[in-house]
């Protein structure tokens, strides 16, 4: 799975937070765009609605909500 947040502001310092736990499965990041990889479930993704927030150092992003829905046919760990 591929979960990409576009932005501004972001640092290769900046930290992912899905659900109230930090991720750490951050491929590739730059000013504008953030790419987490992973299985669903090591992401912290939930199928449903989710609540996704940026770190940067000591400042938050606004929370956003992102709504997960299961392909037909998928195994849970995608």
């Amino acid at each position: 799975m591929r979960l990409v947040i576009q932005g501004n502001n972001f640092s290769d310092k900046s930290i992912v937070e899905i659900n109230g736990r930090i991720v750490s499965q951050i491929a590739r990041q730059n000013e504008g765009r953030i790419v987490v990889t992973g299985r669903r479930k090591d992401i912290s993704l939930q199928v449903g609605q989710n609540t996704i927030v940026v770190i940067n150092g000591d400042k938050r992003s606004n929370s956003f909500s992102y709504f997960f829905e299961k392909q037909k046919g998928a195994s849970d760990d995608e």
